[in-house]
């Protein structure tokens, strides 16, 4: 291998790599989970409350809550992945377990004025799940990994280049120089012929991606009920969360007479990060069966560690003159922390209380991505909050939610759609829901099913090339249960 390269130069190409505005995508999104209730109706409570999932969607519906209570919420998801591939088809499978929420409410309500309540709440409620596994596999006849490694080398002298791509792939020979001391790169996909350089595509490229982590937020509520007209209440939340993945993308079958076998391109990312956001929420009852609400979340202000490495193999049909048919080159961990300023939300929410018989909700909420933003004190992120700035847009999610009261039992459905932020790229997702209550004075129990299903263009080079791209699909079954104490 190519060891003669002063490696402290690719170290300072490498101080900072992977934070971008896929990062600060991923670590933006919000579903909330929260109580099978909830989650049954769509999560349409912003103007329903009198749940403990309100506290993050509508802080004035804990407002409505007329008992103390003890509430515990674990979940299974089974989720299914399906890639498209220039019409190859593949599909992974899987199951993880977690809570969903677990949260204590406390109602103080013995007034005898126009303050019918003062209440508190703190807890836990999940809101972003990241687990999932996909593979890819095809033959791409219009291009390769090799040319991304190419492009992204060529004007650099080896010496300063990326530790994490093309470096490794240079000391691969997955690229070269097209002559000595030259600053432009080939690799062995290229061939000269009388009309030019041409490359020699058709191989079969295969990518697996297997990601971990979830995200929550633990939070402490108080909300107050005035003359049962006014509810209004505030909640500040502290996120956790954590996100992993490995991904090993391969090329192989290459058309002849290449004389590469194979390679593989290995990244593995840890995420560890926390942070802060606040919440307003006002409901007013006009009229007794009418609700209506609205609802500020600051943006959330989050610190974020980041631990990231690549490894580069390749594979040989003929040796070197030390005999070696294999090269294999890897990064150092590259260990870096920075900061993310998500964006700010708006709600609006409207609540029909029909009686005895019946609830039904309707949220909508403003989201606007580009104002998400990325920052270091020792780096300014300007590409990647340029990137930020022209690739997303403001959006709109929607949830609307219905409970059909039959006394002892409910029966419960909801649907949710969550719009594109993106400016040009496919992104689709909506949730279809339901679920059923069984309830006494003291103790209830609720059960929920969510099918969420989210489509999504997957670059394999980050929309660096103009080739196929792969389309994801993730459909997950989530299935909650809720185990409530009143007091």
């Amino acid at each position: 291998m190519k060891k003669s390269i002063l490696l402290i130069f690719i170290t300072i190409s490498s101080l900072i790599y992977g934070q971008n505005e896929i990062d600060a995508f991923r670590f933006s999104q919000v579903y909330w989970e929260g109580t099978a209730r909830s989650m049954a109706m769509g999560n349409a409570f912003g103007a329903i409350g009198a749940d403990v999932s309100s506290a993050n969607m509508n802080p004035a519906g804990i407002g409505f809550l007329k008992h103390s209570e003890f509430v515990l919420s674990p979940s299974t998801m089974i989720s299914n992945t399906s890639s498209n591939f220039n019409g190859s088809i593949s599909t992974n499978d899987h199951l993880s377990m977690m809570f969903s929420n677990l949260s204590y409410a406390v109602s103080i309500n013995n007034f005898n004025n126009d303050l019918k309540a003062i209440n508190f709440s703190m807890g836990y409620n999940r809101y972003n799940n990241f687990k999932h596994n996909f593979n890819i596999q095809g033959v791409n006849n219009q291009g390769s990994m090799l040319d991304y490694f190419m492009l992204e080398a060529n004007g650099t002298a080896p010496e300063y280049l990326d530790d994490f791509t093309t470096f490794r792939a240079w000391d691969t020979w997955l690229i070269d120089q097209v002559d000595s001391g030259s600053l432009y790169y080939t690799n062995p996909l290229w061939r000269a012929t009388a009309e030019g350089e041409i490359p020699l595509y058709g191989e079969t490229q295969s990518r697996i991606q297997q990601v971990k982590g979830g995200a929550g937020e633990y939070y402490i509520n108080g909300a107050i009920n005035y003359k049962d007209f006014l509810y209004f209440g505030a909640t500040i939340g502290i996120h956790s969360f954590n996100y992993s993945y490995q991904l090993q993308h391969e090329e192989t079958n290459f058309v002849d007479p290449i004389e590469l076998k194979s390679f593989t391109y290995t990244e593995n990312l840890k995420d560890q990060g926390s942070g802060i956001n606040f919440k307003a929420g006002i409901i007013i009852t006009p009229v007794k069966f009418v609700r209506i609400g609205g609802t500020f979340q600051s943006p959330s202000y989050m610190s974020i560690d980041d631990r990231f490495s690549t490894d580069v193999m390749s594979f040989w049909d003929t040796p070197d003159i030390n005999e070696n048919y294999n090269y294999e080159s890897g990064s150092s961990q590259n260990s870096y922390s920075y900061h993310l300023t998500t964006p700010m939300r708006l709600s609006g929410n409207i609540g029909l209380i029909l009686s005895h018989y019946a609830l039904i909700g309707f949220d909508y909420e403003y989201v606007d991505y580009s104002t998400m933003r990325l920052s270091a004190s020792d780096y300014m992120f300007q590409d990647e909050n340029s990137n930020i700035n022209e690739q997303f847009q403001p959006t709109s999610n929607i949830r609307a939610g219905l409970e059909i009261n039959l006394g002892v039992l409910k029966l419960r459905g909801g649907y949710a759609m969550f719009g594109n932020p993106y400016t040009d790229g496919k992104f689709e997702k909506t949730q279809y829901s339901g679920g059923i209550g069984i309830t006494s004075n003291s103790v209830y129990v609720d059960f929920a099913y969510v099918q969420d299903i989210n489509t999504y263009d997957n670059y394999l080079y980050n929309g660096y090339l103009s080739e196929p791209v792969p389309e994801i699909t993730v459909k997950s079954g989530i299935i909650n249960m809720t185990l409530g104490f009143k007091f």
